[in-house]
């Protein structure tokens, strides 16, 4: 079982980008089907350690026995939705106000 050579290296990489620590949220499906969420809490060579928040209790994970990873609950991901949302409605605001002053 396990995914094929490139599937593993795309994984690393997103893992990588993902960073470790609570703000690096992570939900994996292992080839088996078992579901492990929670943060990267150490990344190696072959495989990534991923915390339960609320356990604290610790899953090493090989990147061969990925089946498919989600990162929607990434709270970082959500902060910078988040700000580009508040940054869009201020510059609006600000075109908005211009153009008013010109007429």
């Amino acid at each position: 079982f396990g995914i094929q050579d490139e599937s593993v290296e795309k994984i690393k990489l997103e893992i990588l980008k993902l960073g470790v620590g609570p703000d690096a949220r992570i939900k994996v499906k292992l080839s088996d089907n078992r579901i492990v969420k929670g943060f990267v809490s150490e990344r190696n060579n072959d495989d990534f350690i991923v915390t339960d928040e609320k356990s604290k209790f610790t899953t090493r994970i090989k990147f061969s026995d990925v089946k498919k990873i989600n990162f929607s609950d990434n709270k970082g991901l959500k902060a910078i939705a988040a700000v580009g949302i508040v940054l869009t409605i201020v510059i609006v605001n600000i075109i908005a106000t211009l153009k008013e002053e010109e007429q």
